[in-house]
């Protein structure tokens, strides 16, 4: 009684929702004060009097705009959690991109790494190789001619030493000559000698 319709809607607007509760002014007055009405925050405007009917439709009509607007804020929920969820997982996703990343440029600096080892690796091995094979040939040189000067003195105590140092020598030439050709498939660098030959029934 002490405030108008108005000043009531004014209020109720403030306290609530800004599309609830929805608001009707019933009034006395002419309709050329609806927009007083309006701009207060009414939803509808009926002038006095007024026809149950008239009044029952507009409540109804009210009832399935709220329905609609209740039904789109339960939407936007949903999109703004959905939304929230699908930024989490795009940071999750740039954090595990920038992982791979990380762990993609160590793999490759280790591959390097390695493939320079392997390299540094067929290098001494081949070096070695050269290096072990001259002195080695030159052992087995003077080992077969201390055989022979000693098959024919007849030492066979002293032929029998130097008959080991001779295949102990051949063996470790072809142990040498082995990790030579494993350096040389190793760098690509093996030579195939392709002959034809018959297989003997």
């Amino acid at each position: 009684p002490e405030i108008d319709g108005v000043e009531l809607t004014k209020m109720i607007r403030k306290a609530y929702h800004p599309s609830y509760p929805f608001v009707i002014i019933i009034t006395a007055h002419s309709d050329q004060d609806q927009h007083v009405g309006y701009d207060a925050g009414a939803d509808d405007f009926l002038t006095k009097p007024i026809h149950e009917m008239d009044l029952l439709m507009r409540l109804r009509s009210c009832e399935r705009i709220i329905h609609l607007q209740r039904h789109e804020l339960k939407l936007q929920q949903k999109y703004y959690a959905s939304n929230k969820q699908l930024k989490i997982q795009n940071v999750n996703l740039e954090h595990t991109m920038q992982s791979l990343r990380t762990t993609e440029e160590k793999l490759q600096n280790s591959l390097l790494v390695a493939s320079e080892a392997k390299r540094t690796k067929s290098a001494f091995l081949a070096n070695m190789s050269h290096e072990l094979r001259t002195p080695l040939n030159a052992v087995i040189g003077y080992a077969d001619i201390l055989m022979e000067e000693m098959e024919e003195g007849g030492s066979a105590e002293w032929l029998n030493s130097m008959g080991k140092v001779s295949r102990s020598s051949h063996h470790l030439l072809l142990m040498i000559n082995d990790l030579l050709d494993i350096s040389k498939i190793e760098a690509r660098t093996m030579r195939l000698n392709v002959e034809e030959f018959e297989l003997i029934e």
